[in-house]
């Protein structure tokens, strides 16, 4: 009798420890790979498929919507490309102030720890 209980108990811990693997695995591939990495807001694409779903669109709705969003869009990367060299400037100067308050080795490190962030940065965002 007692056998039974044991290889039952072992059973038990099998089969939870399975549906337990399984739960954390569908909850980790959910959360990280739900979109593509470094898209932090969601695109026209994103928008206008909501609003397809939603809104129950009509066809002459949709492309109309989607001219709007596609302006919208190339409006907003415009304006980044107008802005990017002034908040790089504005970067710049903000690294300078910080490297005139630490030594010589600390500036090599602020340095060191700048490319290392570029370089994440690079790996995790898609080229435009």
């Amino acid at each position: 009798m007692k056998r039974w209980k044991l290889v039952a108990g072992v059973v038990c811990v099998f089969v939870v420890g399975v549906l337990v693997g399984a739960m954390g695995t569908g909850l980790y591939v959910k959360h990280r790979f739900a979109r593509p990495p470094g898209i932090h807001t969601p695109g026209p694409g994103f928008l206008m498929d909501l609003y397809t779903e939603r809104l129950d669109l009509t066809a002459e709705q949709q492309t109309r919507i989607r001219e709007i969003l596609g302006r919208l869009e190339a409006a907003r990367r415009d304006y980044f490309k107008r802005t990017r060299p002034e908040i790089r400037k504005l970067r710049k100067q903000g690294v300078a102030e910080i490297k005139q308050i630490l030594s010589p080795v600390q500036q090599e490190q602020l340095d060191t720890l700048h490319l290392e962030l570029k370089q994440r940065r690079k790996d995790r965002k898609p080229p435009r």
